[in-house]
């Protein structure tokens, strides 16, 4: 499984590339790597805003976990998620069709 990826493009690279342009642009910046196991922010379209690139913590959650992430995480990995699984599993079929 990979855990980790590099987002080093430019913001205007980005905004050319998906035809979007980022809902927060002062944030952005580019990350040689990026550490799934770190509670860190990557790069999302959501359903949601579909026209804009936004910023989301890497991984599912389900829509109604109240405690921490890590916790979470740690008793189960969704930094990389089967595809079989998201259908077969009710908190990730949620988070992904719906979210």
């Amino acid at each position: 499984m990979n855990y980790k990826l590099s987002i080093d493009a430019t913001r205007q690279a980005l905004e050319n590339t998906f035809k979007r342009y980022f809902l927060f642009p002062n944030i952005y910046r580019a990350h040689k790597t990026i550490d799934g196991a770190k509670e860190t922010t990557i790069l999302i379209i959501t359903l949601q805003q579909s026209d804009v690139i936004s910023q989301g913590i890497w991984g599912i959650l389900p829509h109604n976990y109240e405690n921490d992430w890590k916790m979470f995480q740690k008793a189960l990995n969704t930094l990389s998620v089967k595809s079989k699984d998201v259908e077969s599993q009710s908190h990730y079929e949620e988070a992904f069709f719906k979210r």
